[in-house]
């Protein structure tokens, strides 16, 4: 493995849901609550952490192919998004699981209302039932140009979690209310066991559930504080 030589950890996170993640516009870097719970989790183990941004699609074939040590891979409703786990090894502590819904600016009396997604739902359907109500889907590439599909009327609907919508809320500086609540996801910090390297892969994944199981509830507290995330998100069996 990589951090076996070089004693740096590379992790592949997408990048497209603040306060989870964002980019910063200032120095370009990947932040948020998911970085900084990576960089925390990786220091404690003992090892420098590196973290690059990448589409979720790309995430678990780079860490196929050795060009990242971990992957950050998310689940709705306990489907696998972009791939499967069956070629990964992730830590028995979700890194973030929270509550996901349906939110807009008013009701739509629409049969059909057109839904906006940008990750959670992987899909070649062009429609999808939640709660016995189908929608139309309207893929987006990151979560501000799917709140802004809303406010301008190209959708009814966008799905994402609390501190998403909240986000875009202040953002936006329009009030997005809560339609339906539809499911829950989670955020996995996993290796890929692709590799030939089984007895470091296994040691690896080892320093990581110790160094997870280190972190305080003052940790926590800074990046709920920090990300204005309910706390109760954040390392959630903790």
């Amino acid at each position: 493995m990589l951090a076996a030589e070089n004693r740096t950890i590379t992790t592949k996170i997408h990048h497209s849901s603040p306060p989870y993640t964002l980019i910063n516009p200032t120095s370009k870097k990947l932040e948020g609550a998911i970085p900084q719970l990576v960089n925390l989790i990786v220091t404690l183990a003992g090892y420098q952490s590196k973290i690059l941004a990448t589409p979720y699609q790309r995430i678990p074939i780079a860490m196929n192919q050795g060009t990242a040590d971990l992957g950050v891979i998310y689940t709705h409703n306990n489907e696998v998004i972009a791939g499967s786990l069956t070629k990964f090894s992730c830590l028995t502590q979700p890194l973030i699981k929270t509550i996901t819904s349906i939110y807009g600016l008013e009701k739509s009396p629409k049969a059909q209302p057109t839904l906006a997604i940008f990750g959670l739902i992987v899909t070649s359907e062009k429609t999808i039932t939640l709660n016995n109500k189908q929608y139309l889907l309207e893929e987006m590439a990151y979560s501000g140009r799917a709140f802004k599909a809303v406010v301008a009327h190209r959708a009814d609907y966008v799905l994402a979690s609390e501190a998403v919508a909240r986000y875009w809320q202040t953002i936006l500086e329009r009030q997005f209310l809560e339609i339906d609540t539809v499911g829950e996801a989670d955020v996995l910090l996993c290796v890929s066991t692709s590799e030939a390297d089984k007895e470091g892969i296994e040691k690896l994944l080892r320093q990581l559930e110790i160094a997870i199981s280190s972190i305080s509830l003052v940790d926590r507290q800074e990046i709920a504080r920090r990300w204005a995330m309910p706390i109760n998100e954040i390392l959630p069996s903790r």
